[in-house]
């Protein structure tokens, strides 16, 4: 994954499969997300958004940013509770709905950046 972040032609210089190991992550990324969806629900969504957020705080090694991905999600996810149960009270709005209604047009807004960013 560190040679594939340097530019396809950097891991291919490296010796790295590019596309087999292209289609291997997505493969087990899609599936790590739909068995996680498939247990928690809506609140997995968080799982798309943090490791964005983590991406945009640490520049560094993956390590940090595995790190900061589980700590974002745990910040994003109270935040999600907190405003649920606050700001319409007596009546409490579940912590997926709140983290889908915010979460959604930020995921979509980091994706259409990614879409407008010069690949190199």
């Amino acid at each position: 994954m560190s040679a594939l972040r340097m530019g396809e032609e950097t891991a291919i210089g490296l010796g790295v499969p590019v596309r087999h190991i292209r289609s291997a992550l997505i493969a087990v990324a899609v599936a790590l997300a739909a068995v996680a969806t498939a247990i928690v629900g809506p609140i997995g969504f968080v799982g798309l958004i943090a490791p964005h957020a983590a991406r945009r705080i640490a520049t560094g090694g993956l390590g940090l940013q595995i790190v900061l991905t589980g700590l974002c999600g745990a910040l994003l996810v109270a935040t999600a509770d907190l405003v649920g149960r606050v700001a319409f009270m007596p009546v409490q709005i579940p912590a997926g709905l709140v983290t889908s209604v915010i979460g959604v047009p930020i995921f979509v807004w980091f994706l259409q950046r990614a879409a407008a960013r010069p690949q190199s």
